[in-house]
């Protein structure tokens, strides 16, 4: 028995697993605004304007964050005891910022006047988009198992930190390129893309941080 059917167990359909479904839901919108992120990225670098990724990355994180609105709208029912709704609230909350942070990345190259630029820094953004990518969706499949699988979720969870730890490699790669090359770029917007896409990388992980504390206490 999951640990959210174990600690909210009700006569009736458990509100709780009505949130958790919304929350995989939601965690799916935003791991598809992190793939479609990647799709922009690549189709920049071929030094064509990315608008349907753009706009398929902005239209994935309104709907995450419409989902978000109702799993907070319900959550403010007080359906949940405390607890429960502090977990789901935190949760939420890091998982939204995969979304937030991939429509950013993309307003960014939508704003760059020279997609050319990003040739410079090629082979390191491709690797850190890649990792942004990987971890949005370990962290979905870690959700979408948590209602069901702790150890699983934690085995995902490690995952995430591990690729995480690739992404910070890539991402000094990444300045390590723009330093190297910055006569070639000379476009601020370059940093600005790398440090988003950086922070989807770091959200994906700062949310598997609270899942993980959530799990641990579940398998006490």
């Amino acid at each position: 028995m999951s640990f959210f059917r174990s600690l909210f167990r009700t006569f009736y359909v458990s509100p709780e697993e009505e949130i958790l479904k919304l929350v995989i839901q939601h965690s799916a919108k935003c791991k598809e605004a992190a793939e479609k992120l990647m799709q922009a990225v690549e189709t920049a670098l071929k030094g064509e304007a990315p608008r349907r990724e753009i706009e398929a990355v902005e239209n994935a994180e309104r709907e995450a964050d419409k989902i978000r609105r109702k799993i907070l709208d319900q959550l403010a029912t007080g359906a949940l005891p405390p607890l429960g709704r502090e977990d789901f609230v935190r949760l939420v909350e890091r998982v939204d910022m995969v979304a937030d942070w991939a429509r950013d990345a993309v307003r960014v190259l939508k704003s760059m006047k020279d997609l050319a630029s990003l040739k410079a820094v090629e082979k390191p953004l491709i690797s850190l988009t890649l990792q942004a990518e990987r971890s949005a969706q370990r962290l979905h499949e870690a959700i979408t198992v948590m209602g069901e699988d702790l150890e699983k979720t934690r085995e995902l969870v490690i995952d995430v930190e591990k690729i995480e730890d690739v992404g910070d490699w890539a991402y000094m790669e990444c300045l390590e390129a723009l330093s190297e090359k910055w006569s070639q770029i000379k476009d601020p917007l370059v940093l600005v893309l790398i440090q988003s896409v950086e922070n989807v990388v770091d959200s994906a992980e700062d949310a598997s941080d609270v899942l993980e504390e959530i799990t641990i206490r579940a398998l006490r």
